[in-house]
């Protein structure tokens, strides 16, 4: 209940149910059998379809008030105490939570991954690192591969910028970084390549991917501005996804 009654207004918000669950095997408990006895039988199912009584095997009969729920039959009675208990709004939410999660799956399915508009641009950077085994140039964090990787020089104070080729409209940017990542940086857009705005600052970062979503703007350049390394290393990224949202 308390649990219930503290999500409540985030269920409001976006029409969603509560979702419960429960596992014989040992992963999680289920229910006990109530302190005090609220059930009393025989009641008709939340959803006014089915009139439940106590269950008979063999020679034992079995009440929920007494036994818990024992096994997956006894979940009706357990909605039924919740329904005594929290009233027709809480056991109407749980219902709606196994819409919920049919709804997941179909945005699941109908989801197609946005576009990233980095990709195959020609980008610069304030250093590159040298190296006799590959090459870490700018270009190599808009490939769109994710497999290729830019690195700078071992100085704290470096950026990377990415040419969309025109105005397009930014509001999410996301970087995968190598093992040399940054603990600081911001992540800043022009139209023209001068002056630049700050849209969003990332600091405490733990490396992995690094997600910066704010107010859609119109943008040409995009620059990440890295002024605190994680590592002795430079900085190295393995790719950009600039996306409109």
């Amino acid at each position: 209940m308390p649990e219930w009654q503290r999500t409540k207004p985030l269920l409001t918000t976006y029409a969603r149910g509560y979702g419960f669950g429960m596992d014989m095997n040992g992963f999680g408990g289920t229910p006990a059998p109530p302190a005090t006895a609220r059930v009393t039988y025989p009641f008709t199912t939340l959803d006014g379809g089915s009139t439940v009584t106590r269950q008979t095997t063999g020679g034992h009969t079995w009440d929920y008030t007494i036994d818990g729920v024992a096994h997956y039959g006894w979940v009706p009675d357990w909605v039924e105490d919740l329904r005594i208990v929290g009233g027709p709004a809480l056991v109407a939410d749980l219902a709606r939570g196994a819409e919920s999660y049919l709804d997941s799956w179909a945005a699941t399915r109908a989801h197609t991954t946005p576009v990233n508009l980095a990709a195959g641009r020609a980008a610069t950077a304030s250093s590159t690192q040298w190296s006799l085994f590959g090459s870490f140039v700018p270009g190599k964090a808009s490939h769109g591969s994710g497999t290729t990787r830019w690195a700078s020089a071992r100085s704290d104070s470096q950026w990377w910028r990415v040419d969309l080729g025109a105005a397009r409209q930014v509001g999410r940017v996301a970087i995968d970084w190598e093992t040399a990542y940054a603990k600081a940086y911001r992540i800043q857009t022009s139209l023209d390549g001068s002056p630049w705005s700050t849209a969003a600052s990332g600091t405490g970062g733990r490396g992995g991917t690094d997600v910066s979503v704010f107010v859609p703007r119109s943008a040409r350049y995009v620059r990440v501005v890295m002024t605190a390394r994680a590592t002795a290393y430079g900085y190295s990224m393995y790719e950009v996804n600039v996306q409109a949202r």
